[in-house]
């Protein structure tokens, strides 16, 4: 999608890219990120049983998004049962200590040491008509349940970059899939009426589709150290060269 509201669109940027499939999306971020899975290893039988569970019932009975906290290591979130994706070492899924109803798939941004640096899931929505009706009252359900979680969200955005598309409402979806409609809202840390909590920099609530009929919501949070896991990122790319 074009850039198309100027200082606004910043903030809606990655919006975009919470529209694409969780896998996808996390991977585009943080492509080719390095694990290090010994760590998992490296603690004594009798130690590790002990540490186990007291990191697992910290991370459990954590405040943050499903469960989860910023800066959690690999090997925790490995303990937890979260699998590196195939070919994306740096994206994890699995199922978090406090899942939701209807929330059927989460995907992690993680890295050696900057640990978990953002949480994404996805709600899949079936039998969508072409107007995106459905979909468009998920999303607003969404947030209004994040709303009373994190306050008033700090911008909405609802575009349509496409006369044929404002012409024809029956098309909204088809838009939606070839990115010339946008719909979702935003929490930005630094334009909420009260700080985010649990050291979470911004949270995305967008609508997103596989076919006409078919769509998803995505919900993403990223903490205040994405960008220590990007930079990590970068700089392993770097050690390549």
């Amino acid at each position: 999608m074009k850039n198309c509201l100027s200082n606004v669109t910043g903030e809606l940027s990655a919006i975009r890219s919470a529209s694409c499939s969780v896998v996808i999306a996390a991977a585009v971020s943080l492509l080719g990120c390095h694990v290090k899975s010994a760590e998992a290893t490296a603690i004594q039988p009798a130690a590790a049983s002990t540490k186990t569970a007291t990191r697992t019932a910290n991370l459990a009975s954590s405040d943050g998004p499903f469960g989860l906290a910023a800066g959690t290591s690999i090997a925790e979130l490995e303990r937890l049962g979260f699998k590196s994706v195939q070919g994306n070492p740096g994206i994890y899924e699995g199922v978090p200590p406090k899942p939701i109803e209807g929330v059927s798939e989460y995907a992690l941004i993680a890295t050696p040491k900057a640990g978990l640096c953002r949480v994404q899931s996805r709600a899949i929505v079936s039998n969508v008509k072409g107007t995106g009706a459905q979909l468009r009252a998920e999303v607003d359900r969404l947030a209004g349940l994040m709303g009373i979680r994190y306050g008033k969200h700090s911008l909405k955005g609802d575009i349509n970059d496409r006369d044929a598309t404002k012409r024809n409402p029956q098309l909204w979806m088809l838009g939606l899939m070839d990115e010339s409609v946008l719909y979702g809202y935003t929490w930005n840390s630094h334009r909420t009426i009260r700080p985010l909590p649990n050291r979470i920099d911004f949270i995305e609530v967008t609508a997103g589709a596989f076919a006409v009929d078919r769509g998803y919501v995505s919900m993403m949070y990223t903490f205040n150290n994405y960008d220590a896991c990007r930079k990590e990122n970068q700089a392993r790319a770097a050690s390549n060269l």
